[in-house]
């Protein structure tokens, strides 16, 4: 998603870019565009690009393994001072840029963010019950008749030493 920053005069800008998935090299589980919607913040010393980034998703539910799709949302802010690059170290969402361009590429960012924005746990509904550990019916859809004991073997050793204890 390149961006030809030459085009915008100082001051706030606002604009929006949409492209597919395939195109800037988001692989699964992203499909479909990638909305990127941006605010331009030029000045003489510095552009500052804040982004707010949606792309859909298909992932498998953790709990009780049906397909969903889900679109997911992130922000980020990069940072591009004019001038040559210095020597210190800086941090990632700041970049130097050279006087004699004119353009830039928020396709590594893109990506990068669309990546943070994977839940860690995927479910398709916050009150997911996922399947039974028996017979390994989906619970959201019907109740199964298992009959599900509540000890723990493993714990039973114990169970006793604390008997013998007290």
């Amino acid at each position: 998603m390149i961006l030809k920053h030459s085009n915008f005069s100082e001051g706030v800008h606002y604009f929006e870019m949409m492209k597919s998935c395939t195109e800037i090299g988001l692989a699964e589980p992203f499909v479909g565009d990638v909305l990127l919607k941006c605010k331009l913040d030029r000045s003489v010393y510095q552009i500052i690009i804040d982004c707010d980034l949606e792309v859909n998703a298909e992932f498998v539910c953790d709990r009780c393994a049906e397909e969903i799709e889900s679109t997911l949302e992130n922000h980020f802010q990069n940072v591009y001072i004019f001038g040559k690059e210095s020597s210190e170290e800086s941090e990632d969402n700041i970049a130097f840029l050279h006087a004699d361009t004119d353009k830039i590429d928020l396709t590594e960012s893109v990506i990068e963010f669309a990546n943070l924005a994977i839940p860690m746990k995927i479910l398709c509904k916050d009150e997911c019950k996922g399947l039974c550990f028996s017979c390994g019916k989906n619970l959201n859809v019907s109740k199964c008749k298992c009959k599900i004991s509540s000890a723990n073997n493993v714990w039973e050793p114990l169970k006793q030493l604390k008997k013998k204890l007290n």
